[in-house]
């Protein structure tokens, strides 16, 4: 009698077992990632990007000082490195769970750089800190869009 005990318990783990993978196959199509990728956390399943974002927005962030302290006439340098830096964020491959913060700092780079191209092109200051006042609220989507994939990690 204990023998078949063991047999019948066998039977129904195994049986549990095959329900369980049945059920996953059934629910999963091709295009639904595992699930064992999406249990970690955002900064760990993008932590080459993260590290490379990192380096990016220090250079983005050393640039913007600069852009800050140069006269209107000395900007065309500083605007090149600008861009160049934003090619960079953009060539950036994110996570799937960062796709969200990437689209919003590049939209915040973007709207920076015109900004600053406005100014360096003389327009009416009314129009360029409106340019600049967009940029920044560009800016605090991105740095809110960053938080919650980084599960806070970059929060401020």
């Amino acid at each position: 009698m204990h023998r078949t005990a063991r047999r019948i318990i066998a039977i129904v783990a195994g049986a549990l077992l095959l329900v369980g993978c049945l059920i996953l196959m059934l629910f999963r199509t091709a295009d639904t990632p595992a699930l064992a990728p999406t249990s970690a956390p955002c900064y760990v399943q993008g932590a080459t990007y993260f590290d490379e974002l990192d380096r990016i927005l220090t250079v983005w962030g050393d640039q913007h000082s600069l852009a800050n302290s140069t006269t209107r006439g000395q900007l065309s340098a500083v605007v090149s490195d600008l861009q160049e830096t934003r090619r960079s964020m953009k060539d950036l491959e994110p996570p799937s769970c960062a796709q969200e913060a990437h689209s919003a700092c590049i939209a915040y780079m973007d709207a920076y750089l015109d900004a600053i191209m406005s100014f360096m092109r003389g327009q009416s200051d009314g129009l360029v800190s409106r340019k600049f006042q967009a940029a920044k609220s560009l800016q605090h989507e991105f740095v809110d869009a960053l938080g919650a994939a980084a599960d806070g990690r970059f929060a401020q």
